[in-house]
């Protein structure tokens, strides 16, 4: 089954269906439980989604871009796990809310959504394990490979890299100077350029494998 929704609704409806915009850093839809629950499929762009202690810690459980539903899934089910949906960049998405009884059924497009949505969830179990099953500077390392995409330098939001891998920002910067200190990387305002990328892909290995191989 292709995993797509123009393979599940006809483009005559596609075309009927609403679209929204959202600018970067826009609250797509809040933490607190809403009247309205929206679902929407992603068209462009990148979403982070939070989740909120009761202490104010923000935490980061999932990114979704082009193909992801999104919406206040667990108050549909009588639930509110208090997460909160951020465009990280411009974003252009397909607005199901008003038709959602309608869609779910129908027994392609209901299959469709719960197989995206499972697959969803099992990327959000793989991320908590892995944060209990390594280290910090593993964690770190690994991150720093995904946002460097094979470049030798890049740009790291240190808030976001925070709540990636749930650390405090102490600990952050305490393993910043640690891999500055192996001469792994350099740091200069918010650029990090890798300088023994060898060291950090090595660092980051056991954290790699984990992620790439389904349990």
């Amino acid at each position: 089954m292709t995993l797509d929704i123009y393979s599940h609704l006809s483009n005559d409806y596609i075309q009927g269906l609403p679209q929204v915009t959202f600018e970067k850093k826009d609250i797509i839809f809040p933490s607190e439980s809403i009247t309205i629950i929206p679902i929407y499929y992603i068209l462009e762009g990148f979403v982070s989604v939070f989740t909120h202690a009761i202490n104010g810690r923000c935490f980061l459980v999932d990114e979704l871009e082009k193909g992801e539903f999104i919406g206040k899934f667990s108050q549909m089910r009588k639930q509110n796990f208090h997460s909160s949906a951020v465009a990280m960049t411009a974003c252009r998405l397909l607005d199901l809310t008003k038709d959602k009884e309608k869609l779910f059924q129908d027994p392609r497009f209901s299959l469709f959504f719960n197989t995206k949505t499972t697959d969803r969830l099992y990327r959000m179990h793989k991320l908590l394990m892995a944060r209990n099953l390594f280290s910090a500077e593993e964690l770190l390392a690994h991150c720093f490979l995904e946002l460097s995409k094979n470049e030798d330098s890049f740009a790291a939001d240190d808030e976001y890299v925070c709540q990636k891998i749930n650390i405090s920002k102490r600990n952050y910067f305490y393993l910043l100077k640690k891999l500055r200190s192996k001469e792994i990387i350099f740091r200069k305002g918010k650029k990090v350029t890798i300088l023994n990328k060898k060291e950090l892909i090595k660092t980051a290995l056991s954290v790699t494998e984990y992620m790439k191989n389904k349990i």
